[in-house]
């Protein structure tokens, strides 16, 4: 029997590759100062670094003078600037402007490398990127105020090459009805609470009776369709995974996840805690990126009673597309 044939994104969806966000570009622990880090993400090359004052910054990788890789060959960092390897031209590295050419004045006007507003949280370094050119409305520090409320301990990280655009994998969260009939789940959850935030969206589902994980509610908090945390509360424990889809090219997305368990003062419960989240939600994304990996984008899915506001996410996320798309 053949394999399944999967189809490119663009022949299964009519979703723009690359929406307005947030993206996770680099661990924080890989970013030196006076170091570039090469990345390769949303159709682009970029350098990730930090400046002598610790900041970390992202710039797209390509000279303006003739297109040079900024790491390539010999380019290097020297005192907070990048320096190319093709002909030496030395760029600020917060800025990106043109500080110097070796063989000549500097050229007129603003010439440089564009630098991107980059944040850290959580140990991860986000770069706002946006097809459009719009400056970033909010930045996404929703989280800090879960994670900053006592003791978390990070149980698990792993990530998955996904072969779909983000947004079919966030959508999944207003599709009720597969957490029965793909993950064997035991109880369709309520939705409690649907309301825009600053930063994208919070959503808060309940449930009527106990699942396999005795869970009472979960808050899901989204940064346009690059970002988003999910809160799990029950009797005597929390559990927090911090997603993260940054789309390597137009076929292929980086999805990151780190899970976190509130410390409950006992070593052996919080692995206990945390072991048994972390093989359902392994388990579970792993089920979606079965399906998702292969399936189309309809436009105008025929719904039916029991399914979720699928069309009430869709209108959340089109606001993050360029103007004109879909």
């Amino acid at each position: 029997m053949n394999a399944l044939d999967r189809l490119p994104i663009h022949a299964r969806s009519p979703l723009p590759p690359y929406t307005q966000g947030w993206y996770c570009v680099a661990d924080s622990h890989e970013v030196e100062i006076n170091k570039m880090l090469p990345v390769t993400y949303l159709g682009e090359q970029f350098v990730v670094y930090r400046t002598p004052d610790g900041v970390a910054h992202v710039a797209n990788a390509f000279c303006p003078h003739l297109g040079a890789h900024v790491a390539s060959h010999d380019g290097k960092m020297e005192n907070g600037e990048i320096v190319c390897p093709f002909h030496k031209w030395r760029f600020a590295g917060d800025t990106g402007l043109c500080n110097s050419i070796p063989y000549s004045e500097k050229p007129a006007g603003k010439v440089g490398l564009t630098v991107y507003p980059t944040k850290e949280i959580l140990g991860l370094v986000l770069m706002y990127f946006d097809p459009m050119g719009r400056p970033p409305e909010s930045l996404p520090t929703y989280e800090s105020n879960i994670l900053n409320e006592g003791k978390w301990i990070k149980h698990v990280e792993k990530s998955w090459i996904m072969y779909a655009h983000p947004q079919e994998f966030l959508e999944n969260i207003f599709d009720p009805a597969h957490l029965t009939q793909l993950h064997s789940g035991t109880v369709i959850p309520r939705y409690d609470l649907i309301e825009d935030t600053p930063y994208g969206m919070h959503l808060k589902l309940g449930f009527d009776q106990a699942q396999e994980y005795p869970v009472e509610s979960i808050d899901v908090y989204y940064a346009a369709l690059s970002y988003n945390m999910l809160h799990f509360k029950g009797q005597g424990f929390e559990v927090v995974p911090v997603v993260n889809f940054t789309p390597i090219d137009e076929q292929r997305t980086l999805q990151h996840v780190r899970l976190y368990v509130k410390d409950t003062g006992n070593d052996q419960l919080n692995q206990m805690i945390g072991g048994a989240f972390s093989d359902r939600f392994i388990l579970e994304v792993e089920q979606d990126l079965k399906v998702l990996d292969y399936k189309k984008h309809i436009v105008n899915p025929k719904l039916c009673l029991g399914d979720g506001p699928i069309y009430q996410f869709r209108r959340y996320a089109k606001q993050y597309y360029p103007e004109g798309a879909l």
